[in-house]
């Protein structure tokens, strides 16, 4: 049902919303995925361009310390014609899109450089699960 509730938010910090789902969110075409460090390469984020799905898109990760700050663990190169075609690169709407490498989640997007669209920073999963 539309209006039924399928999570709680237990807090909202910047380093990502924290919740639990209900018993109602059926997780049965979902699929789990181990946490991983992240390191420069080749990697993909999931995000929803257009529709109600997510998409896979390719990235490149450029600069990867987990001590740039909290929120930019990562600099991340938007590298996926179809999404540079459609975009432009990272825009409004695409912060928390999960960051994939080697089959394992190390983080999300957070921020978009101004000056580049085609660039943004990445927070690490670990810092994520840590705060």
């Amino acid at each position: 049902m539309k209006n039924e509730e399928i999570a709680k938010i237990d807090k909202n910090t910047e380093n990502g919303v924290f919740g639990t789902l209900s018993g109602n969110y059926d997780l049965t075409n979902k699929t789990e995925i181990e946490i991983g460090e992240g390191k420069m390469g080749d990697a993909f984020i999931y995000t929803t361009i257009s529709g109600r799905e997510p998409k896979r898109y390719s990235v490149s990760i450029v600069k990867a310390e987990n001590v740039l700050t909290d929120t930019k663990n990562y600099v991340i190169k938007i590298t996926d014609k179809e999404l540079l075609d459609t975009t432009g690169g990272i825009v409004q709407g695409m912060s928390g899109s999960p960051i994939v490498q080697d089959g394992k989640l190390i983080g999300a997007i957070t921020h978009v450089f101004i000056n580049d669209p085609t660039r943004g920073f990445g927070i690490s999963i670990n810092n994520m699960l840590n705060k």
